[in-house]
């Protein structure tokens, strides 16, 4: 075989592990689903957290139910969302459709 040849083979060997590795770190810790994955708010109004507690302040409510949002962090019973705006917080996982 060439170098050329020899020198791809063995990129491959250690680009392939590295990309099977990434795929896995693309899940939920809690859920085990894809993040970021796409859902929609179950009630007419929820608030959107600094953090992923009731002690949080609020720092947006939204107020039209089936708007769509983006999960892109998981912590227990909350999940990090934003809008098509890139605005959001820590919502609760029981306002949310599609969790």
């Amino acid at each position: 075989m060439s170098k050329v040849t020899n020198s791809i083979i063995l990129a491959l060997t250690f680009c392939v592990p590295v990309y099977c590795l990434s795929e896995e770190s693309k899940r939920g810790q809690v859920t085990n689903l894809e993040i970021p994955r796409f859902v929609s708010l179950k009630v007419n109004e929820a608030n959107a957290r600094r953090g992923p507690s009731l002690s949080h302040k609020i720092d947006w409510i939204y107020k039209r139910q089936n708007m769509p949002l983006e999960i892109y962090a998981e912590y227990e019973n909350w999940r990090r969302v934003r809008d098509f705006e890139g605005f959001g917080g820590w919502i609760h996982y029981t306002l949310l459709s599609g969790v």
